[in-house]
C-alpha cells in the first residue's frame, strides 16, 4: 500500500546503479506482499525460506517514519521509526453478534481503566526527543519528566490518546465479522509495549471474567518488541540527511503504538530496522490517509524521492 515510498525506493535503487558507484555492500530492493494481512507470504516467507539471503542483511529500511508538519515551512518533528508495540490477535467467537458487540465496548472500557502506566525504555528514549517539539508547555514538561505520570493524576489526564498509548499496554477492537465456520468473531488486538511480554499485556488489559463462556483463540502477529539502536550509524545518517535538507527541524526516533510494519519481523531476526519517510507531508495531507485517493503535494513527492536517493547514497558510501 506504500506506492509513494516504493517509487522512492525504486528510484534510489536505479540512481545508485546509474551512478556507476560500486557500493561496499549489496543493496537489495525487497518487494513483498501481504503486510496488512500478516506478511505470511511476504516478509515472513523471506525470513523463513531464505536464511542464506537473510544472513547477508545488515540493515532493513521500511515504511513507518512519521513527519509532523503544520506547513512546508513549519515542520514540528521528523520521526524515524525505531520501535513499535508488538501485537497478538485475540479472537472471541460466539453465535450472538450483539453479545460480541457489547463485549467489545466492555473490553475497551475496562482496559483503559485497569491498565497501569509503564515507563518502557524505548518509549522513554522516544519522548525525550519528541517532547521538545510540542507546542504545549505542559506536554513539554510531562514528556521531559515522564516519571511524574505515575504519581500525578492531573498529568495523566492531560495526555492525548496517542501519548497515553505510549505508557500503557492496550487493546484495540475491530468490528464484529461473520466467522468462516458460522457464527461471529470479534477480533481484538493486544498491543504490548516493546519491553512487555504478552502475559503482562493480557494481565494489564483483560478484566478477569469478561468474555466468560465464549470461545477464543490467540494468534501472534509476529515480531518482537526490541528497539533498533538510535546510536546505529544508519540512524545517524538518515537523521543527518533530513537535517541537511531541512535545517532546524527536530529529527529523532519515533515509536508506533497503534500500527505495525514488517520492520518488527526483521528486528526479531536481529537486524537493525528503521522506518523512514522522505516526504514532507503537512497535516492536511494526512486527513485522507488510509482512504481512497490518498494524495500529497507534487513538490513534496518529487523532493522526497530526491531525499531518499541521497539517503541511500550516503548509506552505501
Amino acid at each position: 500500500d506504500m506506492k509513494s515510498l516504493a517509487v522512492a525506493q525504486l528510484q534510489a535503487f536505479l540512481a545508485l546503479k546509474r551512478s556507476g558507484v560500486t557500493p561496499r555492500k549489496s543493496v537489495i530492493l525487497l518487494a513483498t506482499s501481504s503486510e496488512e494481512t500478516g506478511s505470511d507470504v511476504g516478509s515472513k516467507w523471506i525470513l523463513h525460506a531464505h536464511p542464506e539471503l537473510v544472513a547477508r542483511f545488515e540493515l532493513f529500511l521500511d515504511e513507518g517514519g512519521v513527519v509532523e508538519a503544520v506547513s512546508p515551512g513549519q515542520v514540528k518533528y521528523w520521526g524515524i521509526e525505531f520501535a513499535q508495540k508488538h501485537f497478538t490477535e485475540l479472537v472471541f467467537c460466539w453465535h450472538d453478534r450483539a453479545r460480541l458487540e457489547e463485549l467489545a465496548v466492555d473490553l475497551l472500557a475496562e482496559s483503559r481503566r485497569r491498565a497501569p502506566l509503564r515507563l518502557d525504555p524505548a518509549v522513554l528514549e522516544f519522548v525525550a526527543a519528541y517532547g521538545p517539539s510540542r507546542d504545549d508547555p505542559r506536554l513539554q514538561r510531562i514528556l521531559g519528566r515522564p516519571a511524574t505520570l505515575i504519581e500525578n493524576a492531573r498529568d495523566r489526564e492531560h495526555l492525548t490518546p496517542f501519548l497515553r498509548a505510549l505508557f500503557q499496554n492496550s487493546l484495540g477492537a475491530f468490528p464484529v465479522r461473520e466467522g468462516e465456520g458460522g457464527g461471529y468473531e470479534l477480533p481484538v488486538m493486544v498491543q504490548a509495549l516493546p519491553g512487555s511480554s504478552l502475559e503482562e499485556a493480557l494481565a494489564d488489559t483483560l478484566e478477569p471474567g469478561l468474555g466468560a463462556g465464549l470461545t477464543y483463540n490467540l494468534r501472534p502477529v509476529g515480531g518482537a518488541g526490541e528497539a533498533s539502536p538510535v546510536a546505529h550509524p544508519a540512524f545517524r545518517t538518515l537523521a543527518a540527511v533530513v537535517a541537511a535538507k531541512y535545517p532546524g527541524v527536530h529529527v529523532g526516533p519515533y515509536l508506533l503504538p497503534w500500527s505495525y510494519s514488517d520492520a518488527r519481523l526483521f528486528r526479531a531476526a536481529g537486524i537493525p530496522s528503521y522506518g523512514f519517510s522522505p516526504f514532507l507531508l503537512v497535516a492536511a495531507d494526512t486527513f485522507t490517509a488510509a482512504q481512497p485517493n490518498e494524495r500529497m503535494a507534487i513538490d513534496a513527492f518529487v523532493e522526497g524521492v530526491a531525499l531518499y536517493e541521497e539517503a541511500v547514497r550516503r548509506l552505501v558510501e
